[in-house]
């Protein structure tokens, strides 16, 4: 009896599966279609992931990324290269200066700066042709030379000396005439049609601190 009912409800469950159309696991083929595209969405979805991962990795081999916030790039260990040392060019205005006026060129007064690449220029005025109009030649004089021989030079100071006596009567040696150029100055002078006496308007400064 109870076998023959076992076999009633096996019998009533394969109708029930068959009207509804489950397999043998219990799916209908509804849930399985379900099933199978979920699964195909699934691992697409992974393959593309990967795909972006590996060429992402791809771009940054080779670039610097902190592993954690706040790290800092390794150092860097280029070499820097030396800095040249500044070329001293005081010799070769000494040198220059004694060739425009010779042994009035003031030694010790002449001098040349790296900062503002600037030469500095003294010297005695003529004993012999002391004017107005000699001491304004001589500066010129000087200064074509010094630019002449130091390229890097951009400013030149040129001082003239001259004693003077006061009204008390005392003598010192002091500066006659002060002057200024820029080498773009120095550089419009044409040495040979020049007139010393237009110093006073083409010098970037120029001063008289004695009468001549």
């Amino acid at each position: 009896m109870k076998a023959s009912k076992f076999l009633i409800a096996c019998f009533v469950l394969g109708l029930v599966m068959a009207v509804v159309g489950c397999d043998s696991t219990g799916w209908t083929p509804h849930d399985r279609a379900t099933a199978n595209t979920t699964a195909t969405a699934t691992i697409a979805t992974t393959a593309t992931t990967t795909a972006t991962t590996t060429a992402t990795t791809e771009a940054t081999v080779g670039a610097w990324t902190p592993t954690t916030p706040g790290a800092m790039p390794p150092p860097d260990t280029t070499p820097t290269p030396p800095t040249p040392e500044p070329i001293d060019y005081t010799a070769a205005i000494l040198s220059a200066t004694k060739g425009a006026v010779g042994d009035r060129a003031m030694s010790d007064q002449i001098s040349y700066s790296p900062i503002g690449q600037v030469a500095t220029v003294a010297f005695q005025c003529g004993a012999e042709d002391l004017t107005l109009y000699a001491t304004q030649a001589d500066i010129v004089k000087i200064a074509k030379a010094v630019v002449n021989a130091s390229p890097d030079v951009q400013t030149i100071n040129v001082d003239a000396y001259s004693d003077a006596t006061d009204k008390f009567g005392n003598t010192k040696n002091e500066i006659a005439i002060s002057t200024q150029f820029k080498r773009a100055t120095v550089d419009e002078i044409n040495s040979d049609n020049f007139d010393p006496t237009n110093l006073p308007r083409v010098a970037d400064f120029y001063k008289e601190m004695i009468k001549f």
